[in-house]
């Protein structure tokens, strides 16, 4: 599976936020009704470990 940055969708919303848009291993976005509000990202420990951490931070909200 392709990176999630080299992805056409990625690419096209980065450009529509004025490259104000990032990803990194350990982040995910938080979309609420198919819109955009935010981001959750960790870092510290190993990619699978921060990628775990945030998803139950997604879980949690």
């Amino acid at each position: 599976m392709a990176p999630v940055q080299d992805e056409n969708w990625f690419r096209a919303a980065s450009i529509m936020h004025g490259g104000r848009m990032m990803v990194a291993d350990g982040s995910l976005p938080l979309v609420r009704d198919r819109t955009l509000i935010g981001a959750i990202g960790v870092a510290g420990a190993t990619d699978e470990e921060d990628l775990a951490i945030a998803e139950a931070g997604v879980a949690a909200l």
